[in-house]
């Protein structure tokens, strides 16, 4: 027995130092996409090996699914660039990043992770987001450029850590102390998201205060107490939004206008613009191999094809991507790729919206909603579960919640157990 509590606690350590590894990457997703994306580009090849650890592995349903589906989209990929030849090239290196999904996995099994692991991710992970805020406000920053470095990223991802953290908040199960931790953190990443000035982020935030705002106001006994607290929370909202009220003004601004010239045939060299032009480019590169795409590189081709035809604006020419999932994927990879994409999404939804009717599990499920939902938002005004930086906070956010539900939710199946030597 002792030899054998000896044998656990060691490789039990070296399992927590996996956990470690994954939590790092994902509190440096908010920070600084640098050395996020550095190991993001390693964890895929690292984290696999934590499965050969000798422990006893606990495996649920909807773990295996999420594997079986991800990978699904790597598949996809490896079809879709592997026609093209693209396998071997600098286009598919991110491609590599859908196998983070059975590393996280490989040390999540080993692990009976708590509440407090999520918490404590979110609060931090919201704290970094703050000080990028607080860093470029007093010096003369702008968006996250100078700190994060990717603000469309940045603000994204510090908006969805920011909404988790609302709706494990509206835990009333929970000390009051881890209340206002996670209400503080609410409030850090909706002010990264505002800061970053990403449209995309602001339309799911309008979307989700209001089904949020709404929901509390059905489903609660006293309805005035419900509507107090709705108004609070709007104008909680614009108190955070006030200090950036003049950037808002203008980014809204400048979206009417980049809309209202390219409809009217004025100009197409905009922001939003350019973003019309890239999904022409995605919709006939689509016509030209629907079933699986035609990779990166057609997606390329068919830009320059259309700039030489005089059919595409002229600043198209720099951009190398659809900025925007749908299209990109649909451009890329065709039926195929977008088959895999939504599945995954569809699956997602369907496992959290079953696990929300759980009392116990409830919050975990609807921040597991929070995140897909947003992802499907951002995703259509830009390429998020395309990139490193989306797609490893979308698996590890995503396998911690499925873990909290499955460990934590009663009557659920029981996992398959591997090397059991108790």
């Amino acid at each position: 027995m002792n030899v054998l509590s000896k044998w656990n606690r060691n490789f039990g350590f070296i399992n927590g130092l996996g956990l470690v590894l994954i939590s790092i990457c994902f509190l440096f997703m908010h920070l600084n996409s640098k050395p996020a994306q550095t190991q993001l580009t390693y964890l895929p090849m690292l984290l696999p090996l934590f499965f050969l650890l000798p422990l006893r592995k606990e495996i649920y349903k909807a773990e295996i699914q999420f594997l079986i589906l991800s990978s699904l989209i790597f598949i996809s990929s490896l079809i879709s660039y592997g026609v093209q030849g693209d396998i071997f090239t600098q286009d598919f290196r991110s491609h590599w990043i859908y196998l983070l999904a059975f590393g996280v996995f490989s040390v999540l099994i080993h692990t009976k992770i708590t509440k407090n692991y999520l918490y404590t991710l979110v609060v931090l992970s919201a704290a970094l987001v703050l000080y990028n805020v607080f860093f470029e406000y007093f010096n003369n920053g702008s968006r996250g450029w100078q700190t994060h470095g990717k603000p469309i990223f940045f603000g994204n991802i510090a908006l969805t850590t920011g909404l988790i953290s609302l709706v494990l908040s509206s835990d009333k199960s929970q000390s009051l102390v881890v209340r206002i931790l996670l209400l503080l953190a609410a409030v850090a990443g909706i002010a990264g998201s505002i800061w970053s000035q990403t449209r995309g982020g602001w339309i799911f935030l309008i979307l989700f205060f209001g089904v949020f705002i709404f929901s509390q106001i059905i489903t609660a006994q006293n309805k005035k107490k419900a509507i107090l607290l709705a108004s609070g929370s709007l104008i909680t909202l614009c108190l955070i939004a006030l200090p950036f009220s003049q950037k808002i003004e203008s980014r809204i601004n400048h979206g009417y206008s980049n809309i209202e010239n390219y409809f009217s045939g004025g100009n197409a060299n905009t922001s939003l613009g350019l973003r019309f032009e890239f999904w022409r480019v995605s919709i006939e590169q689509f016509k030209d191999n629907p079933i699986i795409g035609t990779a990166r590189t057609g997606f390329l081709s068919k830009k320059d094809q259309m700039l030489s035809e005089n059919n595409l604006a002229s600043s198209a020419k720099s951009y190398e991507h659809a900025h925007s999932d749908l299209f990109w994927t649909m451009g890329t990879k065709g039926l195929l790729g977008l088959f895999s994409l939504y599945g995954l999404y569809l699956f997602l939804l369907r496992f959290y919206y079953i696990s929300s009717q759980s009392r116990e599990v409830r919050f975990y499920a609807l921040s597991g909603l929070t995140v897909v939902t947003g992802y499907m938002v951002y995703g259509l005004s830009e390429s998020f579960f395309s990139m490193k930086l989306g797609i490893g906070y979308f698996i590890i956010i995503n396998l911690v919640l499925i873990r909290l539900i499955s460990l934590t939710k009663v009557g659920s199946d029981k996992p398959l157990v591997l090397f059991n030597r108790e």
